[in-house]
């Protein structure tokens, strides 16, 4: 432990802190760049040693400020409910148990895990008591209160352990529009029979098949769930990435029903018909999202240069994020600070092919998604470009 800015005689009287306090409370004063040291008191304040000033004690509801967010994502995938009670499942004093992955923010790392259980306590409010720990790389998080079918849910951190020794505070939890992963299946890339994990996803019951592919993998998986009849008893296949070339490819009679998002789609106006047959005069086919936006976002440059007469990036940029967006592709579409070019989004269902009154009229919107809801919140971005 360094010492330049506290005297030995204090540390000395800590000494006998234990290792886990210590890195807990450098983790903590990382966030003070002007901090050189810290130690715990027994009174559960901190004593902080300031380069070039006396020491200082800090309440404790002030240290605990300085504490990081942590911000995961659980993948309820094991969540088994076991009726108690009687009369069959989703009855009050019904179990539900679950030991599920927990990643990064992004959804992109997996971070730990969490295990515990929740008692329901009533069906029509959708409540349960809950019970569990979050463990992490560094430790554990315990918590515990009411959480919600259908509304975000506050619960109590009552302690852990390691790096988060002592820690108390609370655990938000968003609610996903009441939705609940009941099971996955990983399929290899590039195979070429789908059978097996479909017929998984077809007898799991669930309302809702979601195919995490793309390419040649999603139209295979589409086509052979289509034999299998799925989609057309109640449960509806969704593709998280598809195109339009995709759908036409496959034909409406295989892909009708499905559900997908798209950010564009060339029968919406009269403004994206006249480009999309602009384009098809030269391509043959119709433009997909990508490709739509490949276009907009090169005539947004090139109106930025043009307005900024220069071609230097920080003033060209500068111009791109002050510019509203509004052609074919988006209205009122903005370039945030991250970055990020935020726009309405549109949920599609394929067409069964006695809807479809010519080529390519494949879709039929369902909804329109705003940009604030369609994606992430600026306050929820890790880009370092964002102040915080």
């Amino acid at each position: 432990m360094a010492s330049g800015a506290i005297p030995q005689e204090t540390l000395a009287a800590y000494s006998a802190l234990l290792d886990a306090e210590e890195r807990w409370l450098k983790a903590v004063l990382a966030r003070d760049p002007v901090a050189a040291d810290a130690i715990l008191h027994p009174d559960y304040r901190l004593i902080v040693g300031i380069e070039g000033q006396p020491l200082r004690v800090i309440p404790r509801q002030e240290w605990l400020a300085w504490l990081p967010n942590y911000r995961i994502t659980e993948h309820a995938i094991t969540d088994t409910e076991q009726p108690l009670a009687p009369g069959g499942k989703d009855k009050a004093g019904d179990i539900l148990t679950f030991t599920n992955p927990v990643f990064n923010q992004a959804d992109t790392n997996q971070v730990g895990h969490d295990e515990g259980f929740c008692t329901r306590l009533n069906v029509s409010n959708g409540v349960w008591e809950c019970l569990w720990t979050t463990f992490l790389d560094g430790g554990q998080i315990t918590v515990q209160g009411p959480y919600y079918d259908k509304k975000n849910s506050t619960l109590s951190v009552t302690g852990g352990t390691g790096t988060f020794a002592g820690v108390r505070g609370e655990m938000g939890l968003v609610a996903k529009n009441g939705g609940k992963v009941i099971g996955s299946v990983r399929a290899p890339l590039n195979v070429a029979d789908f059978s097996s994990y479909l017929l998984q996803a077809q007898s799991s019951q669930a309302k809702v098949i979601g195919l995490a592919n793309s390419g040649a993998d999603t139209i295979n998986a589409i086509k052979q769930g289509a034999e299998f009849g799925v989609g057309t008893s109640g449960q509806k296949l969704v593709a998280l990435l598809a195109y339009i070339t995709d759908v036409n490819s496959m034909g409406l009679e295989a892909a009708q029903g499905l559900l997908l998002t798209e950010a564009f789609y060339w029968d919406m106006n009269d403004e994206t018909r006249a480009w999309s047959r602009r384009y098809f005069d030269k391509m043959k086919k119709m433009p997909n999202m990508v490709q739509a936006g490949a276009y907009s976002s090169t005539i947004h440059y090139l109106k930025a240069v043009a307005a900024a007469e220069t071609v230097e990036a920080s003033a060209v940029m500068k111009m791109m994020k002050a510019t509203p967006i509004n052609d074919f592709f988006a209205r009122d579409g903005r370039i945030r600070e991250d970055g990020r070019m935020v726009h309405d989004m549109y949920l599609f269902e394929v067409k069964k092919p006695s809807e479809s009154r010519e080529a390519w009229d494949d879709y039929k919107l369902i909804a329109t998604i705003p940009a604030e809801e369609a994606f992430q919140p600026l306050s929820e971005s890790t880009c370092p470009l964002v102040k915080k």
